[in-house]
């Protein structure tokens, strides 16, 4: 929904000039707007603005026309006044509730600081009405449809909106304190910002609303659905009644919840992305569907929980206890496993690209697809078969490892990471001349059987391929910077689009 105020659409004036008369002059306007016809009235105001102070004021009396249409061309225009005098005006100016239904029966739905202060709206429906900045203090809104619309910064401390719908109602930064909100549908509405301090927004539906930074100091939430919501930022205090579940969750979201023992605990399709629960007791944890991406769990406990669709995108599990977990079509991408216990765990249909898998430790009862398997073995040093044709590594994190001398001919290597790893050793290497770090382990692909390999998009960067078969591999965008490729076969191999910068080709 368009919410700029210069956005409002210029009334049509294209008026057949045989029944229009020019208005060149202030008593010209001022005439029309006092004994023209409507849609000679609805003329003459469009020019007041041409006229200073004095037009200004003949703008403000065709506020209050008789006509709807007359009363919304000049409301339009104050709209964009910038004038104290109109802005003043604006605030002053009620709108009857029968001239706005009028008007939204007319397609009118832009009424951007209405002041609406004691109206009685109550049961109708005002869907997708744009009220951003209006003034509802103390209005009844109770049962009313206002779905979809917008109400950013909207003044509504007092209104009674009980039972109504808001869904997908833009709230940003309103006000709603002491707002009487019972049973109200919020579902999917944007209250960030917003002060509900003092709101009743108990048996409410927020099933995924926006609520970062909102004030809910004093607010009753209890019995409310609130699936899905977003409580980071948010403010609490002691007067705040909200179930202990949530009260929980909003702990978590905004980090006050570290080292916690939430044993047992059940956060079922709860969003808590980026928290920070870091060495903290998960363990028989119902994690279903939970939105975990881009957080901190490393060496948390999770032995036997159900993390089943898990979202673990770029998140943290260095040395976390994952024994017997249920990690079955979790989403692992870029995830650090570093040191994590995978003993028992299923991962069987989990997205494990880019994850790192070195150092975990795995038995005989882990179920991990053959894919990722190999990954394993490859990053853990572990003795494979040195003929992998045909081979499936894509998206694998594969950065620093050695595969000289592998046959690795029409294997699927698109969007690996085959690049530098940052080695935790103090062990002297020669690095790359870009980096000048002697703590970087160079991908080792020496006299490796590439060819027909598909490459696309692999980063190679640093990595040694002296000797390497890469006749007629595809190789489009991939990251070849800083590579040694002496004496290395690139027959009929397709570069288009890869980066070579500083790479060694002799």
């Amino acid at each position: 929904m368009n919410n700029s105020l210069n956005e409002i659409p210029m009334l049509d004036m294209t008026l057949a000039t045989s029944t229009i008369p020019m208005l060149y002059s202030l008593e010209a306007v001022k005439e029309c707007l006092l004994h023209g016809e409507v849609e000679l009235r609805v003329a003459a105001v469009s020019e007041t603005i041409k006229h200073g102070d004095p037009g200004l004021d003949l703008l403000l009396m065709a506020l209050h026309d008789p006509s709807a249409e007359v009363q919304w061309a000049a409301y339009s225009i104050l709209l964009e006044q910038q004038q104290p005098k109109a802005k003043l005006a604006l605030s002053q100016y009620t709108w009857d509730v029968c001239r706005i239904l009028e008007l939204y029966a007319a397609g009118k739905r832009r009424f951007i600081r209405a002041n609406m202060r004691d109206a009685k709206l109550n049961g109708l429906d005002l869907q997708g009405i744009n009220f951003s900045f209006a003034y509802f203090k103390d209005a009844d809104l109770s049962s009313i449809n206002l779905k979809d619309g917008n109400l950013i910064e909207a003044n509504l401390r007092g209104t009674n909106l009980k039972d109504a719908n808001l869904k997908n109602t833009n709230l940003e930064n309103a006000n709603l304190s002491v707002a009487k909100l019972r049973g109200i549908n919020l579902s999917n509405a944007n209250l960030s910002g917003a002060n509900l301090s003092g709101a009743d927004l108990s048996l409410a539906n927020l099933t995924n609303a926006n609520l970062t930074n909102t004030n809910l100091s004093r607010a009753d939430l209890r019995g409310s659905k609130l699936r899905g919501i977003n409580l980071r930022g948010s403010k609490l205090n002691e007067a705040t009644k909200l179930d202990s579940k949530w009260l929980l969750i909003w702990e978590i979201v905004n980090q006050k919840a570290i080292g916690k023992d939430l044993k047992n605990i059940n956060l079922i399709s709860i969003d808590l992305e980026g928290v920070n629960l870091s060495d903290t007791n998960l363990s028989n944890a119902k994690l279903k569907d939970v939105n975990l991406s881009n957080a901190n769990l490393s060496g948390s406990n999770f032995s036997a929980a159900n993390l089943h669709n898990v979202n673990f995108k770029n998140t943290d599990l260095s040395n976390a206890n994952l024994t017997g977990v249920n990690l079955s079509n979790a989403n692992l991408c870029h995830a650090n496993l570093e040191n994590a216990d995978l003993s028992n765990a299923d991962f069987r249909g989990a997205n494990l690209n880019c994850a790192n898998l070195r150092n975990t430790k795995i038995n005989d009862l882990t179920k991990l697809d053959y894919k990722w398997h190999l990954v394993w073995k490859i990053v853990n040093q572990q003795r494979i078969n040195k003929d992998l044709k045909g081979v499936n590594l894509s998206g694998a994190d594969l950065r620093g490892i050695d595969l000289k001398n592998i046959n690795l001919r029409s294997a699927n290597l698109e969007a690996a990471d085959l690049g530098t790893e940052y080695c935790h050793t103090l062990c002297p290497r020669k690095g790359l001349e870009n980096i000048r770090n002697n703590y970087y382990s160079r991908s080792n692909l020496r006299n490796a059987n590439l060819c027909n390999a598909n490459l696309k998009a692999i980063n190679l960067t640093g990595a040694y391929l002296d000797g390497a078969n890469l006749s007629v591999a595809n190789l489009i965008a991939a990251k070849l910077n800083d590579v040694e490729m002496t004496n290395a076969n690139l027959t009929a191999a397709d570069l288009n689009g890869a980066d070579l910068r500083n790479a060694n080709l002799r």
